[in-house]
């Protein structure tokens, strides 16, 4: 079957001895469970303004589709 990281186009492994680049998350889908409040809505907020697109899932409709409306 061989190597299918390139076919499902999967990122590399993370270097953390490396200084972090958030540029490098342009055009990255991210799923982000518990993404509608608190913690959670802050990194959706965070990683969306490096123009990841995010997933957000949560059982907190409302807070998940104001959060959508806001960005």
């Amino acid at each position: 079957m061989g190597d299918v990281r390139q076919t499902v186009k999967q990122s590399p492994p993370v270097d953390v001895s490396n200084p972090y680049d958030p540029t490098t998350l342009k055009g990255k889908t991210i799923l982000i469970t518990g993404g509608a409040n608190g913690l959670g809505a802050h990194m959706v907020r965070h990683w969306a303004s490096h123009d990841s697109n995010i997933v957000i899932g949560d059982v907190a409709d409302t807070a998940g589709e104001e959060l959508v409306a806001f960005l």
